[in-house]
This record gives structure tokens, C-alpha cells and sequence, in this order.
């Protein structure tokens, strides 16, 4: 099975003039370098996944802190104040969350702004993209500029699943793009919901609710239970790390994999070649003895 189609961009132009910006030069003065490293995280993240915004909450800022090997303080304050300067739009930044969390930094929706969605929808025009899909809740420009690649009036744009449905002439492109959709029972998804709960990732909200959904029809069940049953392990219970255990799948192996079980093999490798590698080091210490250190081996217990 081919890897999903991906609604993000390989790369995004980045100004010259970007650290002399008068919105980044306020954040850089005031938390120094590490500021324009998460704008930059921020940007990379945003171009990669959606193309032109990304959701925004606890799980997102705790995901980023630890990726950046910073502070999940450090960071928030780095990010209220870009949405308080204009960085990112402060409407959007808020979209789920109320007057209450946004005095308290907490926000709770999604990160863009209008040069952002201007630069992925041009991006994807001059690659001359046959079709783009969008989420209009999500919009902060109009879309006139580029009917061609989103709407010709062939293609009708189902903004609540976020996917397009053609008709006409475009059949044959429909039907290639749901090759790359996995879709999930509701029996499938109720087992999938019970089981977040109970390996403690918290209660399922409207908002979670529709990124667990999403994530399930991107990777499949299968793929986001084993992720989750890794991140319990690692005593991680985030759904960021969770994604990013998908995400980093999703780049290596194709849908129809088994990766847990591939990397587990891999994983029980290593642990064998570095246990017989000790026995060696352990022999040639002790002059040919036969003292062996079993502390490392896989099997003992």
C-alpha cells in the first residue's frame, strides 16, 4: 500500500530579512535566541503536516518543550507572546478555548496567520497541485486566488472532513486519493477510545475527539494502539508523543507494516549482539575465565 498523500509542503522560503522582523525582533529581545528556534520549529511543523496551520494545546506545547530541550514554561511564554505581537493570529489561537484560558496563556485552538496560509496556497499553485484540500473554519484569506487548485466547480470541498469529492471528469482522482485513506468502524473506534482512556491519556473532548478520529483514519487503529502501547511503556501518556511515533513510522515504512513488531526484532538484535560483546570483553578481562556479566542479558530476569 502507497504512504497517504501528505496536504504539507517539502520546504518553505524563508526571508533574509526574517530576524530583522519587528514581531520576531520583540520575541528575540525578549527571550533571546531560543525564541526564533521555536518559531522556526513552529513554521517547519506548521509548512509539514496541514500546510497552513496547526492545532495548539497542552499535548502540542509538551511535545515541542521536549523536542526542543527547553522548558514547557519557557515555551509557552515564548508563544503567548507571539500571538500577542501578531505573530500568529490571536482569534485562531483561541478557537476552542475561552476569555478565561487565553488570560492564563493557556490556548487552546490553532496557530497560523495570514502570511502563513498566503505562502502555502501559493506554494502549492506554482507546484501546480491538481487539487487542495482546506478546512474553511480554519481560513483567514480568501480562496478566489486559487479556485483552480481548490475549487474548479468540479471539486466540492467538505470542510468538516476535510476532503475533497469530485465528480464528473475528476472520478478517477477520487478514487485514487481514498487508496490512501484508512477509514475505521465506529466499533473499532469506540475500542480505540476505550482503551486512550484507560492507558490514563486523559478524557476524550471535542477537540481530542476529532484528532484521535483523524489519526485513526491516517494510520489505522492498528498503527495508533501499538504507538500508544509504546508510549505507556516509556511512561509517556501524550498524544504528541504518540503522533510523533506515528509521524516517524509514517516516513519509514508503508501502511500495510507492522513496525512494532519489526523494530521489537530489531530491538531484541541488539540487545543479543551487545550481550555477546560483553561475554567477549568480560572473557578477555579475566584471562580466557569464563566469568560472565548477565546483568545484560535480554533473557535474564
Amino acid at each position: 500500500m502507497s504512504r497517504p498523500r501528505k496536504p504539507g509542503i517539502r520546504y518553505f522560503p524563508l526571508d533574509t530579512d526574517f530576524f530583522e522582523n519587528k514581531k520576531v525582533r520583540r520575541l528575540t529581545r525578549a527571550f533571546g535566541a531560543i525564541a526564533a528556534s521555536v518559531l522556526v520549529n513552529l513554521l517547519c511543523t506548521i509548512y509539514k503536516d496541514k500546510g497552513y496551520y496547526m492545532r495548539w494545546d497542552d499535548e502540542t506545547l509538551a511535545f515541542l518543550a521536549d523536542e526542543l530541550g527547553l522548558k514547557v514554561g519557557t515555551v509557552r511564554e515564548i508563544v503567548v507572546k507571539a500571538i500577542q505581537v501578531g505573530f500568529f493570529d490571536a482569534n485562531m489561537a483561541n478557537l476552542f478555548g475561552t476569555d478565561e484560558m487565553r488570560s492564563k496563556g493557556d490556548y487552546n485552538g490553532i496557530l497560523t496567520s495570514i502570511a502563513i496560509q498566503e505562502q502555502y496556497f501559493n506554494t502549492c499553485k506554482q507546484s501546480k497541485r491538481s487539487e487542495v484540500c482546506y478546512d474553511a473554519r480554519f481560513l483567514l484569506i480568501s480562496m478566489k486566488p486559487y479556485e483552480k487548485i481548490v475549487n474548479s466547480g468540479e471539486n466540492s470541498i467538505n470542510s468538516r472532513e476535510n476532503e475533497v469529492n469530485s465528480g464528473g471528469s475528476t472520478q478517477s482522482k477520487v478514487k485514487e486519493s481514498k487508496e490512501y485513506t484508512t477509514t475505521s468502524t465506529s466499533e473499532d473506534l469506540k475500542l480505540f477510545f476505550q482503551n486512550y482512556i484507560e492507558n490514563g491519556f486523559g478524557a476524550i473532548s471535542g477537540l481530542s475527539k476529532e484528532i484521535l478520529i483523524d489519526d485513526a483514519n491516517t494510520y489505522g487503529i492498528a498503527w495508533c494502539n501499538a504507538a500508544m502501547e509504546i508510549a505507556v511503556s516509556c511512561n509517556k501518556r501524550m498524544w504528541a508523543y504518540v503522533r510523533a511515533i506515528l509521524n516517524r513510522w509514517n516516513r519509514q515504512y508503508n501502511l500495510s507494516d507492522k513496525p512494532w513488531e519489526v523494530e521489537a526484532v530489531e530491538g531484541r538484535n541488539k540487545y543479543s549482539r551487545q550481550f555477546k560483546a560483553d561475554v567477549v570483553t568480560t572473557t578477555d578481562k579475566s584471562g580466557g575465565a569464563s566469568q560472565i556479566d548477565w546483568t545484560n542479558d535480554p533473557d535474564h530476569f
